[in-house]
């Protein structure tokens, strides 16, 4: 459809999208194409504890800030969003796409069992697996909280390479950094 020369504003609405608006300027006799990318809607969440000062993980990453805070969650995916306090049981909630839920708000309770805390980093990003599973944690890490005894630790990453295993014994209270090289995958 012809327009007139000039600027022009234009607006896309779509379900499950951000509405985008561009300013476009249209010089006379010639075509204008205009390529838009219409992100995800999103909606904030605000994220409450008792005691606060929690850490808050949203799909493994940090949130800004301890709580009380917020985070912005993207509407079309699921998520998981992970509580953690020194002291306390960690607490993993689960937010489904069809949730609108604006608040979170979350009762920490003490831990139950005798915990100590490692900090993992690498010369590359690299996925964090305790005793074989992913902790949901990538390099460099902030404090992961672990049952205190033996654990393994291990680096890797998408490429398929891996760090050797590191064999830890963790104390009740104690704080330990573990700095891991990546080897090439074979």
């Amino acid at each position: 459809a012809g327009v007139q020369p000039g600027e022009h504003v234009v607006r896309l609405k779509y379900a499950g999208r951000s509405d985008v608006e561009r300013h476009v300027q249209v010089k006379p006799g010639e075509r204008t194409l205009v390529d838009i990318s219409m992100p995800t809607s999103s909606h904030r969440v605000s994220v409450s504890t008792a005691p606060d000062a929690a850490t808050v993980f949203l799909d493994g990453k940090l949130v800004l800030g301890t709580t009380p805070t917020f985070m912005t969650v993207a509407d079309d995916d699921f998520h998981e969003v992970r509580i953690e306090r020194a002291g306390y049981e960690p607490i993993v909630h689960s937010i489904k796409p069809e949730d609108t839920l604006t608040e979170l708000s979350f009762t920490l309770e003490p831990e139950t069992e005798p915990r100590g805390t490692i900090t993992v980093e690498s010369s590359s990003v690299a996925q964090v697996f305790v005793d074989g599973i992913y902790t949901g944690y990538d390099t460099p890490t902030l404090g992961i909280r672990l049952a205190a005894g033996g654990h393994t630790v291990e680096l890797r990453d998408s490429s398929g390479a891996r760090s050797a295993p590191a064999r830890i014994n963790l104390q009740k209270g104690e704080y330990m950094h573990l700095t891991l090289s990546l080897a090439a995958k074979p």
